[in-house]
């Protein structure tokens, strides 16, 4: 059977199945002449016309040429351009927050639970290029995509890959911010190609560039063209990228038969979106990952992404983007034994340059809390003092009040801090098997200073049966008083009354009762050396000692 066709002013003659054809790819009006058997008719009255017209084929071709406005892609797309034109200019006169409390900052998001940032950094970009063309590629890909799946599943993939390229960024870029709708952009059109290559049949000649294939070849160019460049967060392209091609996946065109397929998929998703956006606001601060920190042999943890902010000293060490948060591990040799009651101390006297009404607040163990107020905000510093011989620790973790990270920080850093044996230390503890007897006694030196006396009174010992015995009393007496130990006095007598001549150990006494606090007896010994000095170069080094303990050296008496 034959079909006659009048069309565009001629008459085309069709077999049934191209007739048929036509109608359901909307090619054929329903007002449209047609002849069959010599009947003229509408090509409405055609017997399956109905039928036809209603079929998922035929739904699928309308898809293509309706007329709806896009509303997804223009809000989007308007919304991207108002923030880069407009938001600087009234964030700067105080009319909105500035836009950096939008970017896709790691620090914010898990150590605050700033979950929103994983969407609102896809409104700010970096200039005028940036966002004319992250712009240009979402008009395009997103409204094929809302003409083929509908309004509200492109809102889902779209906000589904910018979450999603928000997530990978900031998991494996933590240490930078980020702004910029690119990671919808793939989103978007690694759906697009899925999609089209899909239900490719469906697609019109003329859309096939821009979609299938052709969307599939541009964001492997777009994608390969941002590896290795500075300033071109990739995470996030890829994140965004995978989002959209795996809802690409489930989606189908927007028809009727697939209308409630497409609603399951849109729930489950939405569901998971608003997990993922509100995931750092319940756990954020359990997903913080760690990473070690070292300093002159103390050792916690710290969030792996922060960076020195400041050099060592003070509370000074790392912190986090924005300095909210900072970790602070300092060892440090002092000339005498303190407690911790002074090293707390010493750290509020610090604080308090910043603040001079801070308050120390003591716990036990060498534990405490600073409390001042910085800029306005209040703010804490918890402290744990380690002392170990002339060493003394200082850990302190310094955060705003009430701050989410803070607990974190207490666990890694004052609960599980660890102490090994300081730098400067290692080299003079190696030598306790050295050939070299200076090296020997200086590695009793460092067991002693470390917080070993007993290990470094044997080496002492051992030395001293060993060889020069005055060499070992001169090191040794300065390491007990310095320690304040209580056979310090005693050790100091046996040396003086077995070198009563040797003007080292003289030397060494003087300074160690000085140490410990018997100026006078210092000042004696001094006195003695000065009276025993011969020649210009000792009288000289005597009164220098006499001068270091307390004393003054004695007035020459004036020529007449």
């Amino acid at each position: 059977m034959v079909v006659r066709v009048q069309r565009d002013g001629g008459e085309r003659r069709l077999t049934v199945e191209e007739f048929e054809a036509g109608i359901t790819r909307g090619e054929v009006s329903e007002e449209m002449p047609v002849s069959v058997d010599g009947r003229w008719m509408r090509a409405g009255e055609w017997p399956t016309w109905a039928s036809l017209r209603t079929s998922t084929n035929a739904q699928m071709h309308d898809l293509w040429r309706g007329r709806k406005v896009p509303w997804v892609t223009a809000i989007v797309v308007g919304l991207v351009l108002q923030f880069e034109l407009f938001v600087p200019g009234l964030a700067a006169r105080g009319l909105l927050p500035f836009p950096i409390a939008l970017t896709r900052d790691t620090t914010a998001i898990l150590e605050r639970g700033e979950g929103w940032r994983l969407l609102s950094y896809a409104l700010l970009h970096s200039g005028f290029e940036h966002v004319t063309s992250n712009a240009a590629g979402l008009a395009v890909a997103c409204w094929g995509l809302e003409r083929l799946i509908g309004r509200t599943a492109t809102g889902v993939v779209l906000v589904g890959s910018i979450v999603t390229g928000g997530v990978a960024s900031a998991l494996l870029l933590p240490q930078i911010q980020s702004v910029g709708i690119s990671g919808g952009d793939f989103g978007v059109l690694g759906a697009c190609a899925l999609l089209s290559l899909r239900f490719v049949e469906f697609v019109p000649a003329r859309s096939r560039a821009a979609f299938g294939l052709g969307a599939a070849l541009l964001t492997a160019q777009f994608l390969y063209g941002g590896f290795g460049q500075t300033g071109v967060d990739t995470a996030c392209h890829v994140g965004g990228l995978l989002a959209g091609m795996g809802l690409g996946l489930v989606y189908r065109p927007a028809v009727a038969a697939w209308a409630r397929w497409n609603r399951g998929v849109t729930v489950v998703a939405s569901l998971l979106i608003g997990g993922v956006l509100l995931a750092p606001a319940a756990v954020g601060v359990l997903l913080v990952p760690l990473a070690p920190y070292e300093a002159d042999g103390v050792a916690a943890e710290r969030p792996e992404w922060w960076t020195m902010q400041v050099g060592r000293g003070g509370l000074g060490g790392y912190g986090n983007s924005d300095r909210s948060s900072t970790v602070s591990l300092e060892t440090s040799r002092q000339s005498s034994v303190t407690n911790e009651a002074e090293a707390l101390a010493d750290v509020l006297a610090t604080v308090q340059r910043m603040d001079p009404e801070a308050r120390l607040t003591a716990g036990e163990a060498g534990r405490g809390t600073v409390s001042y107020t910085s800029a306005g905000e209040a703010r804490e510093v918890e402290v744990r003092v380690i002392l170990r011989g002339l060493y003394r620790t200082v850990a302190a973790v310094d955060v705003a009040a009430g701050s989410r990270i803070a607990p974190v920080l207490r666990r890694e850093v004052i609960e599980e801090l660890t102490l090994d044996t300081p730098e400067d230390l290692v080299e003079a503890l190696a030598g306790a098997s050295s050939p070299s007897s200076r090296e020997r006694i200086a590695a009793a030196v460092a067991a002693a200073e470390l917080g070993a006396p007993d290990h470094g009174a044997a080496a002492f010992a051992a030395e001293r049966e060993r060889g020069d015995a005055a060499r070992v009393d001169v090191a040794q007496l300065t390491v007990l008083a310095a320690l304040g130990a209580p056979e310090a006095p005693e050790r100091i007598e046996a040396a003086l009354a077995a070198w009563p001549t040797d003007r080292r150990v003289q030397a060494s006494a003087a300074r160690a009762w000085f140490t410990l606090g018997e100026s006078a007896r210092a000042q004696a010994v001094a006195l003695a050396l000065l009276a025993t000095a011969e020649g210009d170069r000792a009288r000289k080094s005597a009164e220098a000692l006499l001068v270091e303990v307390g004393g003054a050296p004695p007035v020459e008496p004036a020529a007449p």
